[in-house]
């Protein structure tokens, strides 16, 4: 296992974890990038979803009282439709390609959401199937299911409460899912043993970094932390980008 690539894993999975639980969402694009590309595709990803359905389970305990159930079930039923659709297609890209498939998602992840208002943004009901389909899609190839739910929380004025606890169980669903099917499927693109030293270490400093929210709170504004994550993940993003490109060539 790569140490130094293990330790700022778990930095920014503690750094995650605690904006997740102040806002919502941030743990799986945060770490996800960095996770590719210490552990590759197939098992940086299933790192990266163990841990996300981990934590959201802790997180949907804790803000149960908060959840719309209808919704919930809605967005969960068509993301593991999601699900299934990007576990087929990662069966038949190479993990090269599959590599800048995940730069690109992060990138354009990170871009909608740091400017979610977008012009005629409004949604209609059939807007709930699509971020449904689409958190489900983008959960299973690149590890990161909720910037299509925000999206979708800023076209419907989803109060912001209600979001945050609503979409935990989503991200519990849809993470264990997504780890299934690279366990029990261990073929394509995103077959790949999953380091569980690995997988342990991060998944403890995640709950460390929910336990720690009020703490880092105090410590980092929501405001500050939300930028400087999404300027580490953009850069997560380049590189796992950069990586996959340099494979094709090579």
């Amino acid at each position: 296992m790569d140490i130094p690539g293990a330790a700022l894993l778990c930095v920014l999975a503690v750094l995650g974890a605690g904006l997740q639980r102040i806002s919502g969402m941030g743990f799986a694009l945060t770490v996800a990038p960095f996770a590719v590309v210490v552990a590759g595709p197939g098992g940086g990803i299933a790192v990266v979803n163990a841990c996300s359905a981990l934590l959201a389970a802790v997180l949907t305990v804790h803000l149960r009282q908060s959840i719309d159930l209808r919704r919930a079930a809605v967005l969960t039923c068509f993301g593991i439709v999601g699900v299934g659709a990007g576990a087929l297609m990662a069966r038949v890209v190479p993990g090269a390609w599959l590599e800048i498939v995940i730069g690109v998602l992060v990138i354009a992840s990170i871009l909608l959401v740091s400017r979610p208002r977008l012009p005629g943004a409004r949604t209609r009901g059939g807007g709930t199937v699509d971020a449904g389909l689409a958190s489900g899609f983008m959960s299973v190839t690149a590890g990161i299911s909720g910037p299509p739910l925000a999206l979708y929380a800023v076209a419907t004025g989803w109060e912001p409460q209600r979001f945050a606890a609503t979409v935990q169980p989503v991200f519990l669903v849809l993470g264990a899912t997504s780890f299934a099917t690279k366990v029990l499927v261990p073929r394509g693109a995103l077959d790949g043993s999953v380091n569980g030293m690995l997988l342990a270490a991060v998944a403890a400093a995640a709950l460390c970094g929910a336990a720690l929210a009020g703490t880092l709170a105090r410590i980092i504004r929501a405001a500050v932390a939300r930028r400087i994550l999404l300027l580490v993940s953009a850069v997560g993003g380049l590189l796992v980008l950069g990586r996959g490109a340099g494979d094709l060539l090579s």
